[in-house]
């Protein structure tokens, strides 16, 4: 809507130029406290408390002077090209410049600068860059006066600084009717920003990110942008923590205090002579370095073993919102010791310290007598807004539940290859939820966004503890239209 006219002076003053041509009618914008709330103001100069005023409107220095009502007002000005500057749309910028002493340009605002477009930055490094995953923080403002129509992130791949784009992603920042909308005076700070499956790049390829910001005034652009490579696949999954070593025949592993740990494809090197138990592929950090136990070497910082704690509720997918950090030193099990999948088995992974890692091969196996069937369901919604179809993959279980519930595991895809293999994978590999009732649960916490016509099934659903009833699986897939997923 931006600043009404309550918010001006009735003064009109003509402000003289330093450039000797003729002055510019300008209206002034009245000084409101409320430009200062948020601040302790006792004791400031006047100054000061115009420093706090240019800084919310983003203006480099203040006009001030007092009308004839004895109000305190102001005419904020920009530095030509400066990052202040590019907050305030084309339109709002006048036509005549003011140079400074220091030869500097400076340009009065016809709105006095009260109406602005809004502000998006990178707070930190990108946390996580994947093939199918990247994660980073980002402060989001909408300006005073002025509602956010989006945030947006743009990802390039980037080859001898040329920038090719890919990608780009808007922002869901609250629960409006456009996900995209955020009020005016709204500040996020340390947003989550997730971004899935990119599609079309692959491990190694250098990418670059930009964040902007759009209303009615305009869209400014960040000029920091961050870049890094990108890393195979990744996945999170679900393991559990011993602070001491347990007795490993006799501790049922899934009595540890949950975790998920981050796991990428880059972690596995094919042809590995070391294996758990029979042998097979190992996580290429788990080499036999000849001090006497596998996985006794030192690693590299960048190789860490990375997680989070999942409190009580919490799913393998909420992960993807978490802060992560080193894993604390202790033994973890369920890390798959063959293949990045985990279909070959478990082990217990043992944090010595940040730097180095041992395994143990685990050799609990009770016999679980257990009997039940799973079905795999999809669902979604239609987004009018964006007019674009969001797909959930669901599993509900009947029948026999163990104590500790059952992990259900599948893969979605878009079709079968002619040799039984899965193509066209979704989420970069297989998604799974611990199941422990009767009602359905959805088994991704991203949806899966999609056009009209679009095609998916799952596929190698199991369960862990696996079922004592043959054939227990029910696989399930969806013709993505307005009849399988009516519009509201």
């Amino acid at each position: 809507m931006g600043a009404t006219a309550d918010r001006y002076s009735r003064m009109v003053k003509m402000l003289k130029l330093s450039d000797g041509t003729k002055g510019v009618l300008h209206k002034f914008a009245l000084q409101l406290a409320a430009y200062l709330q948020g601040y302790n103001t006792s004791g400031l100069t006047e100054a000061q408390k115009s420093g706090i005023v240019a800084d919310r409107f983003y203006l480099d220095d203040l006009i001030t002077n007092t009308d004839g009502d004895g109000n305190a007002v102001f005419v904020g000005r920009v530095i030509k090209d400066s990052d202040n500057y590019n907050h305030h749309g084309t339109g709002r910028i006048g036509k005549k410049w003011q140079k400074d002493d220091a030869g500097r340009l400076f340009n009065l605002l016809n709105d006095a600068g009260l109406n602005t477009k809004p502000h998006a930055e990178f707070s930190g490094n990108i946390i996580a860059a994947y093939t199918n995953y990247i994660k980073i923080l980002c402060n989001l403002d909408s300006a005073y006066y002025v509602a956010t129509d989006k945030f947006t992130i743009d990802i390039y791949t980037v080859t001898n600084d040329v920038e090719t784009w890919i990608h780009s992603v808007d922002l869901a920042v609250s629960d409006a009717t456009d996900r995209r909308y955020l009020p005016a005076q709204s500040h996020l700070s340390q947003f989550v920003a997730k971004i899935r499956d990119l599609g079309g790049v692959s491990a190694g390829t250098a990418i670059r990110l930009k964040i902007s910001a759009t209303n009615s005034e305009g869209t400014y652009i960040n000029p920091t942008h961050k870049e890094t490579t990108l890393q195979a696949a990744m996945s999170f999954i679900q393991v559990y923590y011993f602070q001491t070593q347990p007795d490993f025949v006799n501790t049922d592993p899934t009595t540890g205090t949950p975790y998920v740990m981050l796991i990428s494809r880059d972690m596995y090197a094919q042809g590995s002579s070391q294996g758990v138990g029979s042998g097979g592929v190992l996580h290429r950090l788990f080499v036999d370095t000849g001090a006497g136990d596998p996985m006794a070497g030192a690693i590299a910082n960048s190789e860490r073993l990375q997680g989070a704690a999942l409190m009580s509720g919490e799913t393998v997918e909420d992960a993807y919102d978490k802060a992560l950090s080193d894993l604390p030193a202790g033994f973890y099990y369920g890390v798959p010791y063959k293949d990045f999948e985990g279909s070959e088995g478990f082990a217990y992974v043992q944090v010595v310290d940040s730097n180095h890692l041992k395994w143990y091969a685990n050799r609990y196996a009770p016999v679980v007598p257990t009997a039940f069937t799973v079905i795999i369901t999809f669902s979604g919604t239609y987004d009018t807004t964006l007019q674009k179809y969001y797909v959930d993959v669901n599993a509900q279980i009947s029948g026999t539940i163990p104590n500790g519930g059952v992990l259900i595991t599948t893969i979605v895809c878009t079709g079968i290859s002619q040799q039984n293999e899965p193509v066209g994978i979704q989420f970069g590999g297989p998604i799974s939820a611990r199941i422990t009732g009767s009602s359905p649960v959805k088994l991704n916490s991203e949806s899966i966004e999609c056009e009209d016509g679009a095609f998916f099934q799952s596929y190698g659903t199991y369960g862990s503890p696996a079922s004592t009833t043959d054939n227990y699986v029910t696989e399930g897939n969806i013709h993505v239209n307005s009849t399988t997923i009516p519009h509201a």
